[in-house]
């Protein structure tokens, strides 16, 4: 899914976040938005967070990805598994 991020009066020196509004692909406003990060990094892809209230929800699926910045390489990569200094390893299903 693609959003798009419209700001509000953009003759302000000085912006609030009131009255921003997070559009679909589709055109459609998405409902719910209770705040949105922009990260903006050199030499890395521009991200944004979209946090959303859930409202009136008796079931959510979804997909945990975890994405982190390589050390060596400094890309961004997809984490597969996660060792524990006790042992134990989370892995990516």
């Amino acid at each position: 899914m693609s959003v798009r991020i419209v700001l509000p009066d953009p003759g302000s020196k000085v912006r609030s976040g009131a009255g921003t509004r997070c559009l679909m692909s589709s055109g459609e406003e998405l409902q719910g938005v209770a705040s949105i990060d922009v990260r903006i990094r050199v030499d890395e892809i521009i991200t944004a967070t979209v946090e959303l209230c859930s409202i009136r929800l008796d079931e959510i699926e979804a997909e945990l990805e975890l994405v982190m910045q390589h050390p060596i390489s400094g890309s961004l990569v997809r984490v597969k598994s996660i060792s524990f200094q006790d042992g134990s390893e989370w892995c990516a299903q």
